[in-house]
């Protein structure tokens, strides 16, 4: 399921430390890849018809902002995934 570099790191880092922490991270940044992923396909579905020629004027041009725009969704999701796996250690919690 990880997408990125960041999110193995981000693994390896909360592995070093506690299996359970990784366990939680990944679950985590799965639910994040899917929220992101769905509202990016929801942001696709609403394309105007402009913007869909202009996709189909310049293939290579809409493929590699599409491969930018994914990459950013697996880096947020790393970033949210692992902000809460730390929340709870920082405040004193536990899950």
């Amino acid at each position: 399921m990880m997408a990125t570099a960041d999110a193995y790191s981000q693994r390896a880092t909360f592995e070093q430390r506690d299996v359970a922490l990784a366990n939680s991270f990944t679950a985590r940044y799965g639910i994040w890849l899917a929220v992101h992923s769905l509202l990016h396909y929801q942001d696709q579905q609403s394309v105007t018809p402009q913007q869909k020629q202009v996709a189909e004027d310049t293939p290579e041009i809409a493929e590699e902002q599409e491969r930018q725009e994914r990459t950013r969704i697996a880096t947020l999701a790393a970033m949210f995934g692992a902000r809460e796996v730390q929340l709870p250690a920082e405040t004193g919690e536990t899950e």
